[in-house]
This record gives C-alpha cells, sequence and structure tokens, in this order.
C-alpha cells in the first residue's frame, strides 16, 4: 500500500480522518483500526501473486477514514477561509479528480475480456455433459462459477478444481452440487476424506498416504464416468492422475481416451480480444492459447497423420503467443517461417 498506488490525496485525508475520529469516537476509532490492523496483519503473510484482493477491507477502511478526513477539511475551509458550500464543494471534487485522472489508464479494465472469453472458448471445447477438471483458477475456473449459476450457460458441465479437492469444504459443495459424482466414488472420497481430516485438524499423518488417497479419488472421478461422459483436463493436471489414458487435444481441452486409436478434432476457433496491459494473467492467457494449438499439432505430428495440420496449427498458436519458443522451434524444424 504505497502513496503511489492509494493515492497521495486519499491517504492524506485519510490520515486527517483518523486523527479526527482519535478525538470524536474512540470505540469508533478502534473497531476501525482494528479492521485495518488485522487485514494487512493477515494478508501479508499470504504469498500469492494475486495479493491485492486480500487487502480490500484495509483499502475500504482508508476510504471511511478519507471520507470523515473530507469532512474535517470541508468544514475547516469554510470556517477559516469564509467559502461558501459551492465553492469548498468544488475544491474537494478537484482533489478527487486528481488521482482518477493519475490512476484512471492503468486501472482501467474496462475493455479486459480475457478471462470472459477463454472462459467461452473452454466451454465452446467440452462436448455436453463433459467432466473436466483443472486448476486453471484465474483463467476459467473461477469464473464457471458465473457463467454456470448466475448466467445459467453450460449447467450440464462439471467443473472440478483439482487443487481444492484438497479442503474438505469442496468436497461438501460437491456432494451437494454434483451428488452422483461424489456417490459412484464414495469408497475413494471417504478414504481421501479420513486423511484429510487428520491434516486439516493438525492430527499426526502420512503425507504419502494422503497424496495417494487423493491420486485414488481422481482417478476415480474419471475412471467411473468415462464410460458414460466426456471426461477432459487441461495440460497442467500431471500424468500420475491419468496414467496411461490417452490425451486427446480439443480446443483448450484434452479429452481423455482408453483406447490408443487416433481421434481427429476440428481446427479450433477461438473468440480472442487482447488486453493491451502487462501483467501475469495478461501474459499467461495467450501462452494458454498458443500452448494448446502446439499440443494439437504435436499430436497431429506424432500420430503421422498431417503434417499439414500440425503446421497450421503452430502457426496458429504463434498469432495468439508469438513470444513462443516452441512454435517457432516446431515450425523452424518443417521449414516454417
Amino acid at each position: 500500500m504505497l502513496p503511489d498506488e492509494v493515492g497521495f490525496v486519499g491517504l492524506g485525508l485519510g490520515l486527517i480522518g483518523v486523527v479526527a475520529l482519535f478525538r470524536a469516537d474512540r470505540s469508533v476509532f478502534m473497531g476501525t483500526l482494528l479492521l485495518f490492523l488485522t487485514c494487512v496483519a493477515y494478508s501479508i503473510n499470504y504469498d500469492i501473486h494475486d495479493i491485492d484482493s486480500y487487502f480490500l477491507l484495509a483499502y475500504v477502511t482508508l476510504v471511511v477514514w478519507a471520507g470523515i478526513g473530507a469532512c474535517v477539511l470541508i468544514a475547516w475551509m469554510r470556517n477559516t477561509f469564509r467559502w461558501s458550500q459551492a465553492v469548498v464543494s468544488t475544491v474537494i471534487v478537484g482533489f478527487g479528480l486528481v488521482p482518477l485522472a493519475y490512476h484512471y489508464t492503468r486501472v482501467d479494465e474496462s475493455k479486459d475480456y480475457l478471462v470472459e472469453d477463454y472462459t467461452m472458448n473452454m466451454f465452446s471445447s467440452l462436448k455436453p455433459q463433459a467432466v473436466v477438471l483443472s486448476y486453471q483458477w484465474d483463467y476459467w475456473v473461477s469464473a464457471s462459477y458465473y457463467y454456470q449459476l448466475v448466467r445459467g450457460m453450460r449447467p450440464d458441465l462439471v467443473v472440478i478444481d483439482k487443487e481444492l479437492l484438497r479442503r474438505s469444504w469442496y468436497l461438501l459443495e460437491l456432494e451437494q452440487r454434483f451428488p452422483w459424482l461424489m456417490q459412484q466414488s464414495a469408497p475413494e472420497v471417504e478414504a481421501f476424506r479420513k486423511e484429510l481430516y487428520k491434516f486439516e485438524h493438525e492430527l499426526p499423518y502420512d503425507p504419502n498416504i494422503i497424496q495417494a488417497r487423493f491420486v485414488d479419488m481422481i482417478r476415480s472421478f474419471i475412471d467411473k464416468n468415462m464410460s458414460i461422459r466426456p471426461v477432459y483436463v487441461t495440460n497442467e493436471i500431471e500424468p500420475e492422475f491419468t496414467g496411461a489414458l490417452q490425451r486427446v487435444p480439443e480446443g483448450l481441452a484434452l479429452r481423455l481416451a482408453s483406447d490408443t486409436l487416433f481421434h481427429s478434432s476440428k481446427p479450433p476457433e477461438f473468440t480472442y480480444r487482447p488486453f493491451g496491459r502487462e501483467g501475469r494473467l495478461e501474459g499467461m492467457v495467450p501462452h494458454l492459447y498458443g500452448q494448446a494449438l502446439i499440443l494439437r499439432g504435436i499430436y497431429y505430428y506424432n500420430r503421422g497423420k498431417d503434417l499439414g495440420e500440425a503446421r497450421r496449427s503452430w502457426k496458429l498458436a504463434l498469432r495468439y503467443d508469438p513470444s513462443s519458443e516452441q512454435g517457432r522451434r516446431l515450425l523452424g524444424q518443417f521449414g516454417g517461417p
């Protein structure tokens, strides 16, 4: 929370508000101070890349303090300079417009469709009634909650976040949303839940056993559904969970197949609206598109089915992710540009 991030004006008004609140109402002062300090103390120990949102309560508290500070400043200017209410209000509004104008370009995300497009493209990649395992939380799994539960889109899909399966609350959520899924794999789920209980309650546990139960549960989700539903994973899902099953590229996902036959797929047509800002998500989304197309090309090439189709996939991958060294290398090996 550097001054450059919250704005000098807002920080200054916040400091005025804190002092005024301390003098006027100690109980409210202590309440807001506790909200601010506990939020900061908790969040600074959480080492993740998207940490900003964890400071939201602290930001809200700063806004409350700044609002109180603005009121104090208005009263002071009216009493000191005998300014009218209109003049004072104009000055205060002007102060607010300074950080707005300074930060607007950097924080404007009105044209950021990266997650929306990626989620829609993922939905289009999955056949009806599909089960999909992923932990691309930031890129589409979290958004799928909104589009499925609020917008009512693709309610037929079973989206499972592989990493959230490590928490008992998520198992309860899956039991509510997809009871048939959990009932089919009840023995494996309960075996894992037993070990998970030890971990979550700080009881002695064997990490090898809990991991083995975890793998067994996920493999059960896959094995017990493949005969009745299409089952997919995304590329980051480790091979230990899919074993000898074949991974067939279909759009942004990999469909699992128990045979060794070649499965063709239509060239994917993605809706993609680039967002011209640098950042982790902004850089990773085009990479994910490119990687999906590279995998499709490799699949066609390794099967010796259609080198031309493989090259087309690799060329398209570079359109989404021009920085892909793998895409350039593959095209270079086959005389491509």
